[in-house]
């Protein structure tokens, strides 16, 4: 992944990454999950779209490792494009909360779909976390 860590932690550049799907788009409906990365001031705005599964989050995981490395602060998961979710894509969430907060840095999650914000619901992570 791109980036260089930054002193003093700040969040660098480059100021704009986009990740690419990690897996194709095919006839086949396999899931697939876009993500693009947005660095602004100290934080970050990682931008999902598609499907968060066993599948695709290796993507998102390293995207947000890369940026809890470089000290963004807030990092914020904007969830607006996101279409699924399953309990892989609800534990990498608990895990990059903790990982950042235990950094004394902001986590939150902005806008979630309809569906997204029910299963976080259901399964009674809404309270955990900080939803814009």
């Amino acid at each position: 992944m791109s980036g260089e860590v930054g002193g003093a932690g700040l969040c660098t550049t480059p100021r704009n990454v986009r990740y690419a799907p990690s897996m194709a788009d095919t006839p086949t409906g396999d899931p697939t999950i876009a993500l693009a990365v947005e660095h602004l001031d100290k934080g970050a705005v990682v931008l999902v779209g598609g499907d968060l599964e066993f599948g695709t989050a290796a993507s998102l995981r390293g995207a947000l490792i890369d940026l809890a490395q470089q000290g963004c602060d807030p990092l914020v998961v904007d969830l607006s494009g996101l279409e699924f979710i399953d309990s892989t894509g609800l534990s990498l969430l608990v895990q990059a909360k903790q990982r950042i907060e235990s950094q004394g840095h902001r986590f939150v999650l902005r806008q979630p779909t309809e569906r997204v914000r029910r299963v976080l619901e259901i399964s009674g992570l809404a309270e955990l976390f900080t939803i814009e």
